[in-house]
């Protein structure tokens, strides 16, 4: 079997073996001589994947702040890619989100009929469990409304809002009945 020249193969330095001296086994680097990295693809992927767990806060932190900066930089490059995009796929895209819709509806559906079957099953206890612990949960109640104030206020506004007229309708019916009742 005929050995091949040293110069067509290079050795990593992570993982000690010889490979190709081609873009098949390492990525680009223009400071050293051939062009190409001190380790092989494989050594390198792991090498960044171990420095990516060790350091997960500052790369994300960095990501997150290039990104940014990339956005505001390329924001009408981006937008308009994203609207040539949708142009050109526009019928796939749909049946995507379609499916997506579909997929989370039915798993809300399963997680409700559980939730309801391990109630029905669970009812004495649940009830047991809820006499016991009522001033436990009043407290717990109290902390909650404490703390959300502000999120209890606004999903309350935009409910009544968004229920304006179902409001009304209940409230005209109430009054039919107590002055029914009354009478």
């Amino acid at each position: 079997m005929p050995i091949q020249p040293k110069e067509n193969k290079k050795r990593c330095s992570g993982c000690k073996k010889l490979y190709p001296t081609t873009l098949d086994y390492f990525c680009q680097r223009a400071s050293t001589k051939d062009g190409l990295n001190y380790y092989c693809k494989k050594c390198a992927y792991e090498f960044t994947k171990d420095y990516k767990e060790r350091n997960r806060e500052k790369t994300e932190k960095y990501q997150k702040e290039y990104n940014k900066k990339y956005y505001q930089q390329n924001r009408k490059k981006l937008l308009e890619s994203a609207k040539k995009n949708y142009r050109e796929n526009r019928e796939k895209i749909l049946k995507q989100q379609k499916k997506y819709r579909q997929r989370k509806n039915n798993y809300y559906q399963k997680r409700k009929a559980y939730f309801r079957e391990y109630y029905q099953k669970n009812k004495e206890r649940i009830a047991k469990y809820i006499k016991g612990n009522t001033e436990k949960k009043a407290e717990y109640d109290k902390e909650y409304r404490d703390k959300n104030r502000e999120k209890i206020l606004t999903y309350q506004k935009e409910y009544y809002q968004k229920n304006k007229e179902k409001k009304k309708q209940y409230q005209k019916e109430y009054r039919k009945r107590k002055k029914m009742e009354n009478s």
